[in-house]
């Protein structure tokens, strides 16, 4: 009795599920050789489509395709620093996603501090966001994907048309931030 072959693709987030492809069944070993190698191959030929992947070749930039002009309604379901927010974004009619938006082009003191001086700015950034962004929907402009999963960067506006990056570049506190190694907090401003 013939066994399917099966070919890893597709899924929810590029996760691998078996899909049926071969008609008659090869020896086990060569089924499973022949399915890794057809499972490498397409890997390989989506990973320009992952998120983050694509890139204009000339720049190094991402792809337009990768970069949402917005506006994107979103309200503020949390304030976790002085850079990061927790929204829930109005994508479609009658449809919201839950995630972290991190404020592009700036580094705010992390509430994991390395020292007292950036946990006490971390928190003065943190409330002063909180206050500028409370029960008051925000605007996602420009929005790409982040770093890390589950995150987008974004240039952030508050309901009034306030950029959240300049009013905390303004407010000292955040530094202009465009990607590499970021300064310690830990040190008085001279």
């Amino acid at each position: 009795m013939p066994v399917p072959t099966t070919l890893f693709l597709g899924g929810n987030r590029r996760r691998l599920r078996p899909v049926a492809w071969f008609p008659t069944a090869p020896s086990a070993g060569r089924a499973r050789r022949l399915a890794w190698v057809f499972s490498a191959a397409a890997c390989l030929a989506l990973a320009p489509a992952l998120p983050g992947r694509a890139a204009d070749a000339a720049h190094g930039r991402p792809s337009q395709r990768d970069v949402l002009a917005g506006p994107v309604e979103a309200r503020v379901i949390r304030v976790r620093d002085g850079d990061t927010l927790v929204v829930a974004a109005r994508i479609w009619v009658g449809q919201e996603i839950v995630i972290n938006a991190r404020i592009n082009g700036i580094d705010a003191p992390e509430l994991r501090a390395r020292c007292p001086r950036e946990r006490a700015l971390a928190e003065r950034a943190r409330d002063f966001v909180t206050a500028k962004v409370a029960g008051r929907p925000v605007w996602l402009v420009d929005i790409r994907n982040g770093k890390y999963a589950g995150r987008v960067l974004a240039v952030v506006r508050t309901e009034d048309g306030t950029d959240l990056a300049r009013a905390l570049l303004k407010a000292g506190l955040a530094r202009p931030y465009h990607g590499g190694r970021r300064e310690s907090w830990c040190h008085p401003e001279p």
